[in-house]
């Protein structure tokens, strides 16, 4: 029987005279050398290709694991992933950076007796009462439409409360002194109630598409003084101006729709004064144009 001779230390050979390359199988009923042999995960031994798999070799390190596991976090809602075996559930949950504010409750269609969520896929804004419905409850019919446009007309046709007179200042004895005035706020022009404004809205002439473009860009003027109020040239339009001239004050009864807005005529600017509040802007826009 050969046997092979034992190699000296200087030559890439083991005692048994098999050369340095590979491994043999570290299963003791195996022992079948293999060039490329694998190397188990668990224990990390080498073994060859017919028991490399950790069952096939009664791998005594084997864990049993289902995978990637998750859960949601109890505060935030978020999805929380550990690896079965390395982490736990508890140990995921500490790890978590969690937001620390709980899920938003989500909208609830106010349709009576309705419980629909209102997704971006399920709801619809009513362009009535601009009230946000779920789909089956689309119609004015079958939400609260009317109550919620009388609602803003009474609203926009309350009336205001003013300032108080002007104050006097005595100084000394009965001696009277300068007259000092209170912080003015800025007159506030007269309203215009909102079913007259509906009434010139439906007396615009020209095309329908004239009529579509002139109500655009007075919603376009009034968003700028809602999102900047303090910025003077978003409150003022020039008469010579050509797109203005072109969309808004060539349609007929466009320009007596636009002062009953609250623009005033200072020349040959229509201007739109502070006295008319963020609020007032707000609910022409949402009922009006």
């Amino acid at each position: 029987m050969f046997q092979a001779e034992k190699a000296a230390a200087t030559e890439f050979r083991d005692a048994d005279g098999y050369d340095l390359v590979g491994a043999c199988c570290a299963l003791e009923t195996c022992g079948l050398r293999d060039f490329l042999p694998f190397v188990c995960r668990f224990c990390g031994k080498k073994f060859c290709q017919d028991h490399a798999d950790a069952a096939k070799h009664d791998c005594h390190a084997l864990v049993e694991s289902k995978g990637v596991l998750a859960t949601s976090c109890p505060r935030c809602g978020q999805t929380v992933k550990w690896k079965d075996g390395e982490s736990s559930e508890e140990q995921a949950l500490q790890q978590h950076a969690c937001a620390a504010s709980p899920k938003a409750a989500a909208e609830i269609c106010p349709a009576k007796g309705c419980k629909s969520k209102l997704t971006a896929m399920n709801s619809v804004v009513c362009g009535e009462c601009k009230t946000k419905v779920c789909l089956k409850h689309r119609f004015e019919d079958q939400h609260p439409c009317r109550e919620s446009k009388a609602e803003w007309l009474s609203k926009l046709a309350a009336p205001k409360t003013s300032a108080g007179p002007t104050g006097t200042t005595f100084w000394g004895s009965g001696t009277l002194g300068t007259t000092t005035a209170k912080e003015e706020t800025p007159p506030k022009p007269a309203e215009v109630s909102a079913p007259q404004l509906l009434e010139l809205k439906s007396r615009l002439g020209g095309t329908e598409e004239q009529k579509a473009v002139c109500l655009q860009t007075l919603r376009r003027l009034l968003s700028n003084v809602q999102k900047d109020p303090t910025n003077a040239k978003y409150r003022q339009v020039r008469r010579e101006n050509q797109a203005i001239k072109e969309k808004i004050l060539d349609v007929p009864g466009a320009e007596d729709f636009m002062k009953a807005l609250g623009f005033e005529e200072q020349g040959e600017i229509l201007q739109l004064p502070e006295g008319v509040s963020l609020k007032r802007i707000d609910a022409l826009l949402r009922l009006v144009l």
